[in-house]
């Protein structure tokens, strides 16, 4: 029997949305598939229906009766993955509607009297990409593409400041730094330079995922533009890269920029330098690599708290820059050492929080399971990084780098208008969809490809 049917008897089969969710399958560890599907059970109970006609969309995520900007973005990176029975695109949409011309946004919809602007990372592209990885839905899109925009311009006038010349032949130079007030830091940084590699990573990330939302769009011309952006910021980046230190880092009189995960969160997209030898950093456990991965300061830094450092959705953030610098088989070793971490923490009834300790692998005192931002590791984690699955539903594809060897794979995996079960076991793929669609699989270094028509099929790769 699979272990993902055992798992099902934790959630009520009276529970409509179960039907629409992908049932992962992970003979090897079970209890992963136990707290992906709590996750799922906490953004249900996290899920608002109107019985009326209002303001909102008839179903959406408002924990404790309204909607969080911020909370929204972060749990579209894995409620896409059931956005036919979960309103993925609903909430995203409705919060992304929100968003001024130039670019700010309420914190809260539904809080009476609540003025507070959304100051989040600047995610907004790579929440509304994932989306459609799975929708495949231009029209919501192009909905999720223009607040994502206006957010895009917010961040880099919020970033950027003018640097004054130091005389008449001086040219005018621009300046980037993340603002106090913007700042996912701990504390303030005392010496971020003129050009803080915090601030360039998170517009690159941003930039590089705009223009493959433009991409999704066919707008070709909006997409270059981006890319060159992205180029440019790139091109920055580098040399703020310190051979000495291996990290990106800038310097102003003396004094370095802290040591923080940010700036290798600009290998989200595919566009950052030195991306490999950068992202090796996570792995250097002087820094990164402590018995929770991965903690948003290094561990060499003053605001460094190994009771609470690591936060689920800084790790999820750093295994996708992992994955989208093509070091897959590291991020899927990353990502079982944190849902160990979280196997362990959560007792029996399934606890999942918000922030754990880099050096104790525990919640730290007080904090309440049920946090909706452990979905992304819970969730996404498990199947892009632990499984190495991920989907285009736009081209019908799923990929999938394959290092693992016990049995594995999805069944009820929804994306576009196909329904998709795929497990690898002993060297072959099991296989069935309501229609056709291509797997393209990675494995040892080697890419394979097959194409599968509608109903059962298997496919034993190198045997053809």
């Amino acid at each position: 029997m699979l272990v993902a049917l055992a798992a099902a008897a934790l959630i009520s089969p009276q529970l409509g949305w179960r039907a629409g969710t992908p049932t992962p399958v992970l003979e090897g560890n079970p209890r992963w598939v136990e707290l992906y599907w709590k996750a799922w059970e906490n953004l249900h109970a996290a899920t608002f229906e109107e019985k009326e006609p209002g303001p909102w969309p008839p179903r959406v995520f408002a924990p404790e009766g309204s909607i969080s900007f911020e909370q929204t973005l972060t749990i579209s990176l894995y409620a896409n993955w059931g956005w036919r029975a979960h309103p993925a695109q609903e909430t995203l949409a409705y919060v992304m509607q929100g968003v001024a011309d130039e670019g700010t946004a309420p914190a809260r919809f539904g809080t009476a009297g609540s003025s507070d602007e959304a100051a989040g990372l600047p995610i907004a592209a790579l929440a509304a990409e994932r989306v459609f990885r799975l929708s495949g839905d231009r029209e919501a899109l192009q909905r999720h593409a223009s607040g994502a925009q206006k957010r895009h311009g917010f961040y880099r006038g919020r970033y950027s400041f003018p640097i004054p010349p130091k005389d008449e032949k001086e040219k005018p130079r621009v300046g980037y730094r993340v603002p106090l007030e913007l700042s996912s830091l701990p504390f303030p940084q005392e010496a971020p330079g003129e050009v803080s590699a915090e601030a360039i990573g998170l517009l690159l990330q941003d930039a590089a995922m705009m223009a493959k939302l433009y991409r999704g769009l066919g707008d070709s011309r909006s997409a270059g533009t981006s890319e060159r952006l992205a180029d440019a910021l790139s091109t920055q980046l580098r040399t703020l890269w310190s051979v000495e230190d291996r990290r990106f880092r800038s310097t102003t009189e003396g004094a370095t920029e802290r040591d923080s995960i940010m700036p290798l969160l600009g290998g989200i997209g595919g566009r950052a330098p030195n991306a490999r030898e950068a992202l090796q950093g996570l792995f250097d456990p002087g820094r990164y690599y402590r018995r929770t991965l991965f903690p948003t300061v290094a561990r060499t830094d003053r605001s460094y708290n190994g009771a609470l450092g690591t936060r689920p959705l800084h790790s999820y953030l750093a295994l996708r820059s992992l994955i989208d610098s093509g070091m897959q088989r590291d991020a899927g070793r990353a990502g079982e050492h944190i849902l160990g971490v979280f196997e362990s923490a959560a007792g029996p009834g399934m606890g999942l929080f918000g922030a754990y300790g880099p050096e104790t692998r525990t919640p730290p005192e007080g904090a309440l399971p049920g946090s909706l931002e452990a979905g992304t590791i819970a969730i996404s984690a498990l199947i892009e990084a632990v499984m190495g699955i991920d989907v285009d539903a736009k081209a019908g594809k799923v990929s999938w780098f394959l290092r693992r060897n016990d049995r594995h794979g999805l069944e009820n995996l929804r994306f576009g208008d196909n329904v998709v079960s795929v497990v690898w076991a002993n060297g072959t793929f099991e296989v069935q969809c309501e229609k056709p669609f291509a797997l393209e699989l990675t494995r040892d270094g080697k890419k394979h490809e097959n194409r599968f028509p509608a109903g059962k099929s298997t496919w034993t790769p190198g045997a053809e």
